[in-house]
């Protein structure tokens, strides 16, 4: 595994459990929600692949909206909202 994988799936399971605490939830009441295993759960954060409709499925089970700031090559900036 190299080093931008193993970023990548830090930064997605520091962000996952940064959100999961900010909503005093559990991993295993994530996994009820979305009906998963708990195993399944942790196993994909655990990678940290997540495309955006599995980001907005995550969100949409815990019950908050994660917004990406953009700024393009000329500058501008946008948002991209989910939830």
């Amino acid at each position: 595994m190299g080093r931008a994988q193993i970023k990548e799936r830090n930064s997605t399971q520091r962000t996952l459990e940064k959100i999961l605490a900010g909503e005093g939830l559990q991993k295993k009441e994530l996994a009820e929600r979305l009906d998963w295993s708990t195993q399944l759960l942790s196993k994909r954060i655990q990678t940290g692949k997540f495309d955006l409709d599995e980001w907005a499925m995550l969100c949409n089970a815990i019950g908050v909206k994660m917004t990406w700031n953009i700024t393009y090559s000329d500058g501008k900036t946008d948002q991209i909202s989910i939830n």
